[in-house]
């Protein structure tokens, strides 16, 4: 007896793959999903005990996948069999091939089917004669992705190493995939993306890539594929769910400009036109020589930027008595800025007012600025974790002329960071699970626990019991030694901050948590003890004053002072004796 290697289920019945390479079923026979044979046609039956099932000619199997109606396997060869229910095309046979399939029939050319043959070759032609690596069986569809590989490209110093495969192929219905595909139908929206992992819902599909997006179509129902709901309530193409993870991009790329001055018509445009060669000048983005020139560019919208390249100019003057780094050096000392608002341009005295200089005004309006003293060819800044920014500016300290190649800005739109590469994907009833690859940066461990325990401090006894948090865990504690919030981004407070700024003077009071022994409290505590918290009655009722002219007010006013001081210390008892002695 073999242990189980992969398993799965449907709707009634289950199929595993041991370690021997066989196939093993049981469950419920309707509609030959077991791969029984016609006597499921025939009258109710069903497998109690795990039976093995016979694939092909003796095919052996790596992986398998049950839906709700069918089942589907692929061989070490990279062959597809499928069998159960053909309703709506799911089964990818053809137009032709829509009734129930009672044993495993070999998805072929065209849509065609070889029921026990395993062929001349490896893989399908049915899939552009690669090799099938995963398949995914939903309510009414089927996915399929193809077998990545190493391609070489090129000769000599061109000559590189890239991948290829990972195609999607989809047959099924067309109330899940937006179109009807009898046969097994390319995705070409996913083209060249790699898919590395696949699966088919209910009513959706999700997809994963080798570089770690994740994509999904098909019913957006409840917001099962990341899109926004009840907007989009069906997902044509595959969309990329980018809060969990957005190649970054080069977000500057032939966006508009502008600088101080403009030297021999090398305007601002040339430094986001995607050319950082740098070797030809003309090429290059040049101010006037002039006190603090600047250059700035308008990313059009919030953004969540990681990283920030200044590739700077490669040409040397043509005199020979001029320093060889005497053009490359000008970039230096200067400053790189990031802003939510547009940075000053006015250098007048009234407008920068005690700032003295449009430099010092424009680092008081960043959010984040770094100061570039080492000349590189390729400057890099890697900014703040959490900064959305939608201008950037660079500004030299003194008098000289600016110019560099070209400025990169590599991030996403919008104000969220995303949250990781996806690992591993899983598409239920109007529902969607995702893993997430484990980071190799200890930063992101550190930023991921200060942000959950600042959430809640009851997070830190789940984290601790993992061992990748025990360093954190022994440094921020319950969260009683985190000082700064890692959750507020882009000059928005999070939930815990805007209560605990809105409601500042009643949580002063509030008793520490001693049940945790921390004193930080999370947003469900602190909402639970403001609504717990003494109020005022309803029926209060301010106290009437009594009418009369000026002068009658006024003294009426001091006679009912002096009669209360009278009246108070008759009632406290002590205060009267005291008055007395």
């Amino acid at each position: 007896c073999y242990p189980a290697v992969q398993a799965s289920c449907g709707f009634a019945h289950t199929a595993c793959v041991t370690a021997d390479a066989r196939l093993w079923v049981w469950g419920s026979g309707a509609t030959g999903k077991l791969g029984l044979g016609p006597v499921a046609g025939k009258e109710e039956c069903f497998a109690s005990a795990p039976t093995p099932l016979v694939i092909g000619d003796m095919a052996r199997v790596r992986s398998v996948s049950c839906g709700s109606a069918h089942t589907a396997c692929v061989s070490d060869r990279g062959e597809l069999f499928v069998w159960g229910s053909g309703d709506g095309g799911r089964l990818g046979l053809g137009i032709d091939r829509l009734a129930t399939c009672f044993r495993p029939q070999r998805v072929d050319v065209n849509g065609e089917c070889g029921p026990r043959g395993r062929g001349d070759r490896p893989g399908s032609l049915a899939f552009g004669g690669q090799k099938v690596a995963i398949v995914s069986c939903g309510n009414a569809h089927t996915l399929v992705a193809t077998q990545i590989r190493d391609v070489v490209r090129g000769a000599g110093a061109t000559r590189e190493r890239l991948k290829a495969g990972g195609e999607v192929y989809m047959a099924g219905a067309q109330s899940v995939l937006g179109i009807y595909c009898p046969t097994f139908t390319k995705c070409e929206a996913l083209a060249g993306r790699c898919i590395n992992q696949i699966s088919a819902g209910f009513s959706h599909c999700a997809a994963a890539a080798a570089s770690g997006e994740l994509f999904c179509w098909g019913s957006n129902y409840t917001g099962c594929c990341g899109a926004p709901y009840p907007t989009v309530q069906f997902c044509y193409q595959p969309y990329n769910v980018q809060c969990i993870f957005a190649e970054p991009l080069n977000l500057a790329l032939g966006k508009p400009a502008s600088q101080s001055s403009v030297y021999n018509g090398q305007d601002a445009f040339l430094g986001v036109d995607g050319n950082v060669d740098g070797s030809d000048p003309l090429g290059c983005t040049s101010t006037q020589a002039e006190a603090q020139p600047w250059w700035e560019v308008d990313l059009g919208d919030y953004c969540c930027i990681t990283t920030i390249k200044i590739w700077n100019r490669t040409d040397e003057p043509h005199d020979p008595s001029l320093d060889r780094e005497t053009f490359r050096c000008r970039l230096f000392p200067s400053y790189a800025m990031l802003s939510q608002e547009p940075f000053p341009r006015d250098r007048s005295t009234q407008a920068l007012g005690t700032q003295g200089t449009l430099l010092m005004a424009s680092l008081n309006a960043a959010n984040a600025r770094i100061k570039l003293t080492k000349n590189e060819r390729c400057t890099v800044w890697h900014v703040p974790d959490n900064l959305t920014a939608r201008f950037f500016r660079i500004m030299l300290e003194g008098y000289n002329f600016l110019h560099f190649a070209q400025l990169e800005v590599f991030g996403t739109l919008g104000m969220i960071k995303p949250v990781g590469k996806t690992g591993f994907v899983s598409c239920g009833r109007n529902a969607t699970t995702v893993v997430i690859h484990p980071s190799k940066e200890p930063r992101d461990y550190d930023a991921c626990y200060r942000r959950a325990v600042w959430a809640d401090a009851r997070n830190a006894d789940i984290l601790r019991q993992y061992e990748s948090y025990a360093l954190e865990f022994d440094k921020y504690g319950r969260g009683e030694r985190i000082r700064k919030c890692a959750i507020c981004k882009g000059g928005q407070l999070c939930e815990v901050c805007t209560l605990t700024e809105r409601f500042r003077d009643e949580l002063e009071v509030m008793p520490t948590l001693k049940s945790i022994g921390t004193e930080r409290r999370g947003l469900d505590d602190m909402i639970q003890y403001l609504l717990d918290a003494p109020k005022p009655p309803l029926n209060y009722t301010p106290k009437e004053k009594k009418k009369g002219g000026m002068f009658g007010s006024m003294f009426g006013s001091t006679k009912d002072k002096k009669k209360d001081d009278k009246v108070a210390p008759a009632e406290g008892g002590s205060e009267e004796r005291d008055g007395d002695e």
